[in-house]
């Protein structure tokens, strides 16, 4: 409890003390100023209250408000930690020892009412200009036995010294106490920061090692699985000669099927590398929107027949002309197609459309009519390996839960946006907006239109 905890290095506690100075600097020079404009103002007083020793305390009051502007000047050119600790105590020593001086020139009352303004400055200094323990320690301290040394030269009644006496203790024992709890609070906070960010560097460094190890590793394995799925594809076409037995057949089949399937995977990863470390490979083209939309589709044609689940294209009849990496594009797009057809019950629908909104973007939506994401998952899927399914939804459907990631980090670096839509057991629906600035141009019957025309349906079997 009275132990100051301690940094880490010397170098660390100057940073702190560097950092808190620079804080507070600009509210102290205010309340400075303030102190030592309201220690002159009282010079009303004096003239109200004095008159045989009226002018010794006003050229006492009067010479120590100079200083007081004097030490604020100098205060206010930006000093070190300890010299302003330093400038800010010698403060504290001129404005209470011109009070205990005046105390012992001036008569009653006024010779009554001074020791209590010294525990008022004592206040005002500790607790506004909130100086280290170790400064408040020694200049409470000496202005405490400084006020007991003036006492018996003062003119200051018995009773007077007695309450001022019993108060000034009370209000030194606050300060002190208060001070101490401040600093050490305050020292507790910046440790614990700087345990944080180191914590949180390390948990970056340790990101960016999983990621770069994912890549390297990734990367490694695409070279024995396109010797697999290539020599498998030539036992599969019999170049060189017929297979024998013929059960060996499937055997290549399914060899080929499953190196197909781990070269989806690794590339999958290493898209999610490049996507976090940002080096994802884009070059931007313009092209036709209707030419991604049909080949997204055409390359899914297949998946979704062996789910038995029906795609159905409805597209504008203008046509938007998009710049943005057409490949990227078509990527983001196949992996909606692919999770919605994965979602979905044999015999459902996947609704692939697209419209123009009025602020000239483009809208390319994809929507199901399978069993939906629960609204607590909806900002969770978009994580690389995060599924919303742990049910018989994802245990027999397979997949990394990369496609959304990747989807999501391919539209995010074409500045668009994903947005997600679902009731549980009543379908999803996945849009991509291309922002306006992304569309080249819509084009109809040889010219340019930004109006949005009515769309028309089209089924893909």
């Amino acid at each position: 409890m009275c132990t100051l905890p301690g940094f880490e290095s010397p170098e660390a506690e100057a940073e702190f003390w560097q950092e808190r100075d620079a804080r507070l600097f600009g509210f102290r020079c205010w309340m400075i100023f303030a102190g030592v404009f309201a220690f002159f103002m009282f010079f009303i007083i004096d003239i109200l209250i004095l008159t045989d020793d009226l002018w010794p305390v006003l050229t006492v009051r009067f010479a120590t408000s100079v200083v007081g502007l004097g030490l604020w000047a100098l205060f206010c050119v930006k000093q070190s930690p300890v010299a302003s600790e330093v400038i800010m105590g010698m403060l504290g020593v001129v404005t209470i020892g011109a009070n205990l001086v005046i105390m012992t020139i001036a008569e009653p009352p006024m010779a009554d009412l001074l020791p209590f303004a010294v525990s008022v400055i004592l206040a005002f200094g500790v607790g506004l200009l909130a100086p280290r323990f170790r400064s408040a320690f020694c200049v409470t301290i000496f202005c405490y036995v400084f006020y007991w040394m003036v006492l018996p030269f003062s003119n200051t009644s018995f009773a007077s010294s007695l309450a001022n006496g019993h108060f000034l203790s009370i209000s030194v024992f606050a300060a002190l106490v208060g001070t101490f709890a401040r600093e050490k609070l305050e020292r507790q906070q910046a440790i614990d920061k700087r345990k944080y960010a180191l914590l949180n560097e390390r948990a970056v460094e340790m990101s960016l090692s999983k990621d770069r190890l994912l890549a390297s590793v990734s990367h490694e394995l695409r070279t024995p699985v396109n010797a697999i799925m290539g020599f498998s594809e030539v036992m599969q076409k019999e170049i060189f000669g017929p297979v024998e037995p013929k059960r060996y057949r499937s055997y290549i089949d399914d060899i080929h099927f499953s190196a197909v399937l781990l070269r989806t995977g690794i590339d999958d990863l290493l898209d999610v590398s490049r996507i976090v470390v940002n080096k994802v490979a884009w070059q931007d083209a313009i092209t036709p929107l209707s030419l991604i939309v049909s080949r997204s589709v055409t390359l899914c044609k297949n998946d979704a027949q062996e789910a038995g689940v029906t795609l159905t294209l409805s597209s504008c009849d203008s046509d938007p002309t998009i710049h943005a990496d057409p490949h990227r594009l078509t990527q983001a797009l196949v992996n909606l197609i692919v999770n919605a057809i994965k979602f979905s019950e044999r015999g459902g629908t996947v609704r692939i459309d697209t419209r123009l909104a009025q602020d000239g973007s483009v809208v390319i939506g994809v929507a199901d009519d399978g069993c939906g994401i629960a609204p607590a998952d909806l900002d969770r899927i978009r994580e690389p390996f995060a599924q919303a399914h742990s049910d018989q939804y994802s245990t027999h459907r397979g997949g990394l839960g990369l496609g959304l990631a990747i989807a999501s980090g391919f539209i995010d670096r074409m500045e668009g946006k994903l947005g997600i839509e679902s009731t549980p057991g009543a379908g999803t629906t996945v849009s991509i907006l291309i922002p306006s600035h992304r569309v080249a141009q819509v084009q109809q019957a040889g010219e340019i239109h930004t109006a949005t025309r009515p769309e028309t349906n089209e089924k893909v079997n």
